[in-house]
Order: structure tokens, then sequence, then C-alpha cells
């Protein structure tokens, strides 16, 4: 993907996601990821994001936007009742 092609994805996915209202388990929203966040999380799952995914935690919010309950956050971000990304990682592997 083009850093021009993945530029307008994540200018509509937060347009979208700043036109949805908090329900469900999204009581607010969330700010950005930190680098930090980011990086313990990949260290975490033992493997990076996509490219796409990790620049919507970067630039648009730490989880809790798109369809249904949203996206789960990395590590500090949106938990829905599974957790993190990390945490709903670690209970697929039981």
């Amino acid at each position: 993907m083009t850093e021009k092609t993945q530029a307008s994805l994540l200018l509509r996915i937060l347009e979208k996601a700043q036109q949805e209202k908090p329900r469900g388990l999204r009581k607010q929203w969330y700010p950005p990821a930190s680098q930090e966040q980011v990086q313990a999380t990949e260290e975490a799952l033992g493997l990076a994001l996509p490219p796409l995914l990790r620049a919507c935690y970067l630039q648009i919010s730490n989880g809790g936007f798109g369809p249904g309950e949203g996206v789960m956050g990395v590590i500090g971000g949106f938990e829905d009742n599974r957790g993190n990304i990390v945490d709903a990682s670690l209970w697929r592997k039981k």
C-alpha cells in the first residue's frame, strides 16, 4: 500500500470514527496510543502489527473505533469483554 493510499484510508477512518457516539462498552473516546504502548503490545504478541492497524492506533485512537463494539486497543487502550488485543490473544491460546 502506498503512503498516499494509507493516508487517504486513515483520513476516512478518522472521519467515520468522529461521527460515532460512545455506546456499549465504549464509554469514551480513547486518545491515540503512544509508540511505547504499540511497541510493548507487539513485543507481548511476538509480532509486528499490520502497518495500517498500527497507524490507526498511533494516529486515530487506542481502540474503541470501528464497527460493533469497536477495535480492541493495544496495552492501555480500549478493552472489550476479553480485554485488549494482548489479553484476547492469550485468551485464544488457552
